[in-house]
């Protein structure tokens, strides 16, 4: 026995609400971390220092590999998030004004061949804090995100509360995992913990996060069409 008409019509919404997990709304965030030309990141070590491997040592990153070497900069840069131990995670790409000030400020912060920061000012391990809205989260530790940029100061400004949290950087795997339909990605409809959507007399369970479909005999009703 097959229900028509409602079946159809839960299934269409559940193809809606998944579709949902693809996309992330555009949400105002703020990260404090590393920053890191996309040139070091794909060739896995540093350029300056070819025995460090990038996600491993942004901290010996030189500014002049930074922002005087053109294959680096003009790669543009991503901010990476600190883990909580191990290798760092890849937290955003950023867009081209984040590109334009994270260069502006390195160079007038730090020291190097174009740099104009005071005397004794940083030689490597650029770090800044980065606010702006997040078009797009970090599907795993590897797979940065992307932001709009709106601010880039010094470190030191923080984001005090309102600190971005990786949703993949305390998982093992360096790697990471595929993002779930709870994750950061959207997932907020599919993450209630128990919810009832009458649709018509059918009903469609969610229960935490699960996605369930739900039909039973006590819940037809004379009158419905139905194909045996």
């Amino acid at each position: 026995m097959m229900f028509v008409g409602h079946r159809a019509y839960v299934l269409g919404f559940l193809l809606v609400a998944v579709s949902m997990t693809s996309t992330v709304k555009a949400e105002d965030i703020c990260v404090v971390g590393y920053i890191m030309d996309n040139f070091c990141i794909d060739r896995g070590t540093l350029l300056d220092m070819p025995s460090v491997k990038t996600l491993e040592g942004p901290d010996k990153h030189s500014v002049h590999c930074l922002v005087d070497v053109a294959s680096c900069y003009e790669s543009g840069f991503e901010v990476l998030v600190d883990p909580p131990s191990g290798t760092y995670c890849r937290g955003f790409t950023l867009d081209p004004n984040g590109n334009d000030w994270a260069l502006a400020k390195a160079r007038e912060t730090s020291t190097c061949s174009t740099c104009s920061g005071p005397s004794g000012s940083p030689t490597a391990g650029f770090r800044a804090t980065i606010k702006g809205k997040m078009t797009k989260a970090p599907s795993s530790r590897s797979s940065p995100g992307t932001i709009e940029v709106t601010s880039l100061e010094d470190a030191s400004v923080g984001c005090g509360d309102s600190v971005y949290v990786h949703p993949h950087c305390n998982e093992d795997s360096p790697t990471g995992a595929a993002p779930s339909l709870g994750a950061a990605n959207g997932g907020g409809l599919l993450r209630s913990s128990l919810r009832w959507l009458w649709l018509g007399s059918s009903s469609l369970r969610w229960v935490s996060g699960v996605v369930g479909l739900v039909y039973s005999p006590s819940e037809y009703e004379p009158g419905q069409h139905v194909v045996t």
